[in-house]
């Protein structure tokens, strides 16, 4: 028979884990039991947004301190304590252990089949009292911070990074995936598509994405659809598919009922990160609870056990005044850009490169059989050679935009919303080859006429 989880009982365990390594390294925290810091924390996350106002008598610290006696032990923890003993656990990565097993009970529950889908996106969540947040433009210029989530089918986050609202979305496609919850192989045999806003879909993303054999769907903005892609309509499946990406924002609705998190409260983003663990363990644990009591029947009851699993690492401080950050900050993230620009140049030569291995040379000379003449009467040699070059280009972005990606667009109430595509290994070199041996040579005809009389002037100019 599959029990119900208690997460207090969870708490303790893993509490008793993390303890059992810090034996000669307590610091000031030593009071108070387990369960009695669990149930204060589950308290505070639903009640309370300032630790200060979390209880009332702080001299009975004191008083505890120096009785030291567990009989003399008060049934409620003053907030301040709270606070102190909740950065303790956020250091020694006491939520991240317990989140990370209540997600491994979750997966094994559901067999791993709400992978088969997962979503980003990210949430701004206005600061009242952190320290050195960056203001952001695109809310009004407040300062704050963002989470960044990739969710599965169900809304259990398998990956969560607290940044800074001022960076893009985009550059955190990696991060998370690098810093995912679940391991590697089992994230990698089962996720089959990624879903996400039109602010992910840069080129590199697209192609680390679907190089790891992801399938890709991802919005696309309009400014970015260049006039040589050809643009359908959304096929059903498709649009069925990326309609499951507002699972994840439906998550961070769930998460901003809890006072805590609707705003930041707390001076560090470790600290703000500690208290959103915590919410996600409660959160997955009423789920986990949900799921056992629907599937109670015989055969389940027979086969499942719940087995639990260890834990990881503590973060730095940073001491330097706000314009030397800042200056740091800004080289960083020109740097960061830099490399940016310099890997989406590589990749697209690439791309490119492998699109030119599969052109016949003499194909657009061969298309103009009936102009030709005329063209070489009008353009010098030089201006020739640059005309092959320019219209040899033409044809590789074409190619490149319409046959290894696919643009669609629907309508979204009165407006017309657009999404690219990209099947899995779609740059790779062998997929290249395959494409471009079955794509229509009339096409990249009737791209070779309009780039001529685009380059050439009209006919008669030609003529």
């Amino acid at each position: 028979m599959i029990e119900s989880i208690n997460l207090s009982k969870l708490f303790i365990q893993t509490h008793n884990e993390i303890m059992s390594k810090y034996k000669k390294n307590n610091g000031s925290i030593k009071y108070y039991s387990p369960q009695l810091r669990y149930s204060e924390l589950y308290n505070f996350v639903y009640k309370e947004c300032y630790w200060s106002r979390h209880g009332i008598d702080n001299s009975i610290i004191n008083e505890v301190k120096n009785e030291n006696k567990e009989h003399n032990i008060p049934n409620h923890i003053p907030g301040k304590y709270l606070n102190e003993i909740h950065l303790f656990y956020v250091k020694r990565n006491l939520y991240n252990s317990l989140y990370s097993k209540l997600v491994n009970i979750w997966l094994q529950l559901t067999n791993y089949s709400t992978l088969s889908t997962v979503s980003q996106d990210s949430a701004f969540i206005r600061n009242l009292i952190g320290i050195g947040c960056k203001r952001n433009p695109q809310y009004y210029n407040k300062p704050g911070y963002k989470i960044h989530v990739i969710s599965d089918s169900k809304r259990v986050p398998i990956s969560v990074a607290v940044t800074n609202c001022t960076d893009h979305d985009s550059n955190f496609v990696t991060l998370l995936l690098k810093n995912k919850i679940i391991n590697a192989d089992i994230f990698n045999n089962n996720v089959k598509t990624f879903l996400a806003d039109s602010a992910y879909s840069t080129l590199s993303n697209l192609y680390d994405l679907s190089d790891s054999g992801i399938n890709v769907i991802m919005g696309r903005n309009k400014q970015h659809i260049t006039k040589c892609t050809t643009i359908n309509d959304i096929s059903k499946e498709n649009k069925e598919t990326y309609g499951g990406r507002c699972i994840v924002e439906n998550f961070f609705a769930n998460i901003e009922r809890f006072p805590c998190l609707i705003n930041n409260y707390e001076k560090t983003p470790e600290s703000y990160a500690g208290l959103l663990t915590f919410v996600l363990c409660i959160i997955l644990t009423n789920k986990i609870n949900t799921l056992i009591s629907e599937n109670q029947d015989n055969c389940i009851k027979e086969r499942h056990t719940v087995d639990l699993l260890k834990s990881q690492n503590e973060a730095l401080k940073r001491k330097q005044s706000k314009y030397n950050e800042r200056k740091k900050e800004e080289k960083f993230k020109e740097l960061e850009s830099e490399k940016r620009k310099i890997h989406n140049a590589q990749l697209l030569e690439k791309i490119n490169n492998n699109i030119q291995k599969y052109i016949d040379q003499n194909l657009i000379k061969n298309a103009y059989d009936a102009r030709i003449k005329h063209i070489k009467n009008i353009a010098n040699k030089f201006s020739f050679e640059k005309y092959r070059n320019k219209a040899n280009a033409h044809v590789i972005d074409h190619f490149r935009h319409n046959a290894l990606t696919n643009t669609e667009q629907f309508k979204f109430a009165k407006k017309t919303a657009f999404v690219v595509s990209v099947e899995k290994y779609a740059f790779r070199d062998d997929t290249i080859r395959d494409k471009m041996l079955n794509y229509s040579l009339d096409k990249i005809h009737e791209q070779l006429n309009i780039f001529t009389s685009i380059f050439f002037g009209s006919n008669d100019e030609a003529a």
